[in-house]
């Protein structure tokens, strides 16, 4: 299987991942005022909320096709956020609650096709006390096209207590443990329920952006296999970054302004 290598001339080349992952991983996080009235072409009400829209792209040296092995694998992609307050309990001198994007969703979306069975990662059993987890699951990524942009998008009330919120990001492959005919919506209680089976194709997870960063959401993040270390930048401003590769070993040094959502504070 190939791995993809060789990165962008000027970054050194410490990440790189099996050629089943995506290529690219791009992450926004922003502050919206939605209208949820909307009467006569006035909006009389608006909701203040958080947004988090995670996309990848299998491009470049990546390729679904290389996905190993649909009929028992599939794959989980996205974002973990931490309060270290919360572990303490209410107790805590520094306890705050929550996280800037807490798990209860007032709106989600994808892209990712029907039948490739896209389900949200919404059971976090096994989440420790300081995280939560967004993340969208594929059943059968083999089905998905190389070179489109797949994208997961949540939004929750905004938090008052926690105006921003560090994260990490990562891709990893579950074990399919569900009984024959799961409906889509359930499984993410049984997809990777079985953590003795180990994945014998190569790694079966990849840390994208490792916590240790600190980045924090509302904000932008750009990750793409290769790079010695992702992007990071605030709301409603311009990163220069390398242009995405075309092959594997590419040798282009191009690169082009990419943009970050503004936020809504009002």
């Amino acid at each position: 299987m190939p791995h993809v290598t060789n990165g962008w001339p000027g970054w050194l080349s410490q990440n790189d991942w099996d050629a089943y992952f995506p290529f690219t991983y791009r992450a926004e996080g922003f502050n919206i005022n939605r209208c949820v009235q909307l009467v006569a072409g006035e909006c009389l009400q608006t909701a203040k909320r958080a947004v988090l829209t995670q996309s990848i792209i299998w491009t470049g040296g990546s390729h679904t096709a290389y996905w190993p092995d649909s009929q028992n694998w599939g794959f989980e992609f996205g974002s973990a956020m931490y309060n270290y307050s919360l572990c303490g309990g209410a107790g805590s001198p520094t306890f705050t609650p929550g996280w800037w994007l807490n798990p209860v969703y007032a709106e989600w979306s994808t892209n990712v096709p029907s039948d490739a069975m896209p389900y949200q990662d919404v059971n976090r059993e096994f989440d420790d006390c300081q995280t939560t987890t967004h993340e969208l699951g594929i059943r059968y990524p083999s089905l998905l096209v190389a070179g489109a942009e797949y994208i997961y998008s949540v939004s929750s009330a905004r938090n008052m207590y926690r105006p921003s919120s560090t994260y990490s990001a990562s891709f990893q492959a579950v074990h399919d443990d569900c009984p024959p005919n799961t409906a889509r919506d359930w499984l993410t209680h049984c997809m990777g329920l079985n953590e003795l089976i180990d994945f014998p194709y190569g790694r079966q997870s990849a840390t994208v952006i490792n916590a240790s960063n600190d980045f924090t959401f509302p904000g932008c993040a750009r990750m793409y296999a290769g790079w010695a270390h992702p992007l990071s930048w605030f709301n409603g401003n311009y990163q220069e970054v390398p242009v995405p590769m075309g092959a594997p070993y590419d040798p282009s040094d191009l690169s082009f302004y990419d943009g970050c959502f503004s936020n809504d504070w009002l």
